[in-house]
């Protein structure tokens, strides 16, 4: 077992070993650069409070937008995937829209007592349908493991804020 020093994180862990995993760096910075939308306006709503509706609002958009982003992945899959069977191609399409849905849902309520979980369900919901198909199809191995960190910011940065 590796032992950790003070200075070793497990986001160093993390990063070094997807970096191991042959992968393009464009998909880490365009993934993690993707992020920034989320924690900005999470911290402002600490740093600038008199403002709390504008960050909160830029978080829960950028968040429907994201998460509409990727439930759209699950068209794709279903259009690619010549491993998929015909009753999973269509369960992905039928999925596929199931995230925007719900993100035009939590956006309409615009209740910061509800919206951000409704968005956190979702994440949530498109994560476990993300392992799913990875149980179906063959994903590059740095998928998941990156959609989960990647998911994980999503759900604090909505949590917090």
């Amino acid at each position: 077992m590796k032992k950790h020093t003070p200075t070793t994180f497990f986001v160093a862990d993390e990063f070094y070993r997807i970096f191991n995993q042959n992968h393009p760096i464009t998909i880490l910075l365009l993934g993690f650069g993707g992020t920034i939308p989320f924690f900005v306006p999470a911290v402002l709503v600490y740093l600038n409070p008199d403002h709390v509706e504008i960050w909160q609002s830029l978080l829960w958009n950028y968040g429907a937008v994201i998460l509409s982003f990727v439930g759209a992945l699950h068209w794709a899959f279903a259009m690619f995937a010549k491993d998929l069977s015909e009753r999973d191609q269509t369960l992905s399409y039928i999925w596929s829209v199931c995230p925007a849905l719900i993100a035009w849902v939590a956006i309409s309520i615009g209740c910061p007592a509800i919206t951000p979980w409704v968005l956190c369900v979702g994440f949530i919901a498109q994560l476990v349908q993300d392992w799913r198909m990875s149980h179906a199809i063959s994903f590059p191995q740095w998928f998941i493991p990156l959609r989960i960190q990647l998911t994980t910011v999503a759900l604090i940065a909505l949590s917090v804020a």
